[in-house]
Formats: structure tokens, sequence, C-alpha cells
């Protein structure tokens, strides 16, 4: 009934998630969150282009480390907890978590999710992918009890070799093990677990290996994507960015904003069509047979791996274009920025109306 959702970003710490969660989305996701605790890359590392609504990034996982968020989102529980009436004690923290307050554990707010985001330290090597998995999993034992979904960053494009991790093998590993982990929480409902992919690797063949570590692994989901390392050409056609834009346009870092969109929707279409499809073997076995069996086989056998969306969703229109083209949720970031605190709303009752008219 409300599929907006607010990305990573805005709530690096884990500080803020009920302020996020009053702004209107049914999805907060915070972090991400590193094992140890790293300072990211110099200030300064954020950047704006006004004329375009868009920014540019490289805030390189700047985090408090995963033992502080998890004391942060614990704190949380227990004063909830206390306010429900249920004490103040690990008692009345594991009833909360188990859902006897009658609200999820991670957001506790009734039909509303919170996503906690995790991802490696920089300084973990780039070529020891069992470190790197250990480097997951530590914050997912830490963080995933007050989480609904947990999801893994491997596309930050300001962690150097972290995109290398979205080739399949890697990914295969690193997500076994995060989803074995996640199964591990102690807490009768288990946290979903979600990989959050990069919108520059967009070849069929890198599709495919994300969607093959996808099945393999038990991944509930996929959120495309992520901030781009490309630059896109000014909006309107034509418009000539004043000097001082086209100098901020230099810099290094990922870039966020409308421009994405387009291509955003594009890859939600392919990742939807490919997921679709089922495990590899069972894609295999559906190209040996009639389409329309194939089809009820895997629809019979699996269940449906979820997409959300995320880049360049600004306004209902576009809400509705990337869930049209697959995706269960429509998540922003840099159109709250510039929108400010009413965005949700907005953007929800536009989308109403789109629906309305349709």
């Amino acid at each position: 009934s409300n599929p907006i959702g607010i990305s990573a970003g805005l709530d690096k710490h884990g500080d803020i998630p009920d302020p996020l969660l009053d702004l209107g989305p049914a999805i907060v996701e915070v972090g991400g969150t590193t094992p140890l605790p790293q300072d990211g890359n110099p200030r300064p590392r954020v950047f704006r282009l006004p004329s375009q609504h868009a920014m540019i990034n490289r805030y390189g996982l700047n985090s408090k480390g995963a033992d502080h968020m998890a004391a942060v989102l614990k704190q949380r529980v227990r004063d909830f907890a206390y306010a429900a009436g249920l004490g103040d004690h690990d008692l009345a923290e594991q009833r909360v978590l188990d859902g006897e307050a009658n609200v999820p554990p991670g957001s506790l707010v009734p039909g509303k999710l919170l996503a906690v985001q995790v991802a490696k330290n920089k300084l973990t090597p780039d070529g020891d992918i069992d470190a790197i998995a250990r480097d997951y999993v530590y914050c997912v034992d830490r963080v995933a009890p007050y989480a609904d979904i947990v999801v893994v960053n491997v596309s930050s494009p300001n962690t150097p070799g972290l995109r290398d991790l979205q080739a399949a093998a890697p990914l295969t590993t690193i997500l076994t093990a995060v989803v074995g982990a996640a199964k591990n929480v102690q807490r009768k409902t288990k946290p979903y677990v979600m990989v959050k992919v990069s919108p520059d690797e967009d070849s069929d063949e890198q599709l495919s290996g994300i969607c093959e570590a996808v099945w393999n692994s038990g991944v509930d989901g996929v959120i495309v994507g992520n901030t781009t390392n490309r630059r896109p050409e000014p909006v309107p056609k034509g418009f000539v960015l004043p000097a001082h834009e086209e100098k901020t346009l230099k810099e290094t870092g990922g870039y966020s904003g409308p421009q994405l969109f387009d291509r955003l929707v594009s890859l939600v279409g392919r990742y939807r069509t490919m997921l679709d499809q089922g495990p590899p073997s069972r894609a295999t076995e559906q190209a040996e047979s009639s389409e329309g069996e194939a089809a009820l086989v895997q629809a019979a056998s699996y269940p449906r791996k979820v997409l959300f969306a995320s880049g360049g969703i600004t306004n209902g229109r576009q809400a509705r274009q990337a869930l049209e083209a697959g995706a269960s949720v429509a998540m922003m970031y840099t159109g709250v920025v510039y929108g400010g605190v009413g965005t949700v709303t907005r953007v929800k009752q536009e989308l109403r109306e789109e629906l309305q008219n349709k």
C-alpha cells in the first residue's frame, strides 16, 4: 500500500530512523556500517549541482563501526520495550524482537520496515574473499537482530575494489555467508537479505552473474542501483552548466540525481526479466520445455525475487514507471535532499493521482 522508500546515505550511523520513518516512507535504509570504525574520505566529499538537482559524493563509507550501530539500534528497541510496558531488561528486548509488541523488530512501526546496510572495511584486502565475507558476517551478526532487511553493499564507487565483488564467484561466496548469518539471528522472524548493485555494471554478462549469485546464495532480492561513476549530459538538452558546476562535475565520486532515472528503469526491467527466469539450472530446463509450461513450473517452485529501484526518482510518475518496470519499492535519496521533508508525501500523492488516472 506504500511503495516508497528512503535509500541509505541520509542516516549513515542509524541515528535517526524514526524521524525518517515519520516522513512517510514504508522502508528506510540506514548505513552502511563497516566492521571497524573508519573515517571515510577527506572532506570536502559531497558536492551539489543545483542546476541539475544532482549531487556527487565520495564519502568512502564513513562509519562508526558495527558495534556502535548495534548499540544505537539495541537501545532504540529497549526504549520501545520500556514505553510499551514490557520492562527495561534483556527479556523485554527479546519479546519485542520476537513480535510480541505486534510491530516489525526493525522499524518498530506497523506496516513499515527498517533496512540496515552492511559493507566491508577499506583496509580488508581486495583479493581475500574469505576475509571480506567475514567483514560482512561480522556486521550482520551485530546489526541484523534490529533489522527487517539486511542490505549487502557491493556497489559503492568510493571504496577501491568494492565493485569487483559483483562478479558471480566472489558475490556468491559473500552472499551465501550473509544469508547463513541472517538465518542464525536469535529471533522468531529472520531478516530478509538484499544486495545493492551498481548501475554501471550493466552488460548482460554482468547482470547474469549477479542474478546467478542471488539465486545460488538464497538472497531475497536486489536493490538497483547505487550512484554512478558516469557523468550524464546536462538537462535540458543543450543546457550549459555554470562554470562552478562544470568544475564540480570533475570531482571524483558517485553521481546521483534525476539524470539516472531512464537507465534505472531499463536496468530494473532487465533484472526483472532475468530473475524471473529462475535459478540457472531452471533457466536451462525452461529452454528445453515449452515457454508456458516452464513459467508455471518456475512460479510454483521458487519465490519471486524482490526488486527495489533507486536512482533519480523525484516524482510520482517516475515512481510508477519504476514499479511498472518490475520493482516493488521506489527509493529516494537525492530527491529528498533537494525536495525537503515533504518530498515523500508529495510523491505518494502524485503516485495516487497517476494510478487514478490510469
